[in-house]
């Protein structure tokens, strides 16, 4: 059976199956595009993600003499939370001030629990936003980053043209080049071009991507952080 390529051993696990699922297959195709896109235009890729340490969080692992004395002394318990979040990019690194530090409150055992929409909105319009204008904020599937109202709902790709159009000029989206009768002259492919060519955050020009659940480079960089 080696011979032939097989092994004994566990097989692929559920994340592993759920990968190569031909619909997440193509999100991580169309990601991966949007993105070679955005850098082709000259577009910096800014990244953002959370974390969370405890108080008495240590090291497996330290160099010792196999003594009792050179135990941990670690009180019981996990101790404190404190949760971060920060933006960066490989052109710049971390974003100057951009970083997001609080201490957690919840007992709950996922620090995405002390998390929110409203909270995680303020500090990106904030700090964030104005530092990294004419960029593309590349984030995850946090249910609190996929919160849609009338200001932040991108235009669907059903739209008539005049939604379109509307969606645009509410979004201050609306070319000069185009002309006053832009409504009447410019076909709804060239505004639904425009609108996908801007997917943006409520007030800012700064557009959005989300890679595909279980991308294998976005849960490494999230391990990363915690490292």
């Amino acid at each position: 059976m080696q011979y032939i390529g097989f092994s004994f051993s566990r097989g692929p696990n559920h994340y592993d199956m759920a990968r190569e699922k031909p619909s997440l297959r193509n999100q991580r195709n169309n990601f991966i595009e949007t993105v070679r896109q955005y850098r082709q235009a000259g577009r910096t890729i800014y990244y953002t993600d959370e974390t969370w340490l405890n108080k008495n969080m240590t090291s497996y692992r330290t160099w010792n003499d196999r003594t009792s004395d050179a135990s941990l002394k670690v009180p019981l318990g996990k101790g404190g939370r404190i949760i971060l979040a920060h933006v960066g990019s490989r052109k710049t690194g971390l974003v100057d001030g951009a970083v997001w530090v609080f201490v957690g409150k919840k007992n709950s055992g996922d620090y995405h629990a002390e998390m929110n929409y409203t909270s995680w909105l303020k500090w990106l319009k904030e700090p964030v936003l104005p530092k990294i204008r004419s960029g593309v904020l590349v984030i995850d599937w946090a249910p609190y980053h996929l919160v849609r109202n009338e200001t932040t709902r991108p235009a669907a790709s059903r739209f008539r043209k005049d939604q379109f159009a509307d969606w645009l000029k509410a979004h201050n989206l609306v070319l000069a080049e185009w002309g006053p009768h832009w409504r009447t002259t410019c076909t709804r492919a060239l505004l639904k071009k425009r609108a996908d060519e801007n997917r943006l955050l409520p007030g800012r020009q700064i557009s959005t991507t989300s890679p595909s659940p279980y991308f294998t480079s976005a849960a490494y960089m999230s391990r990363r952080w915690r490292r």
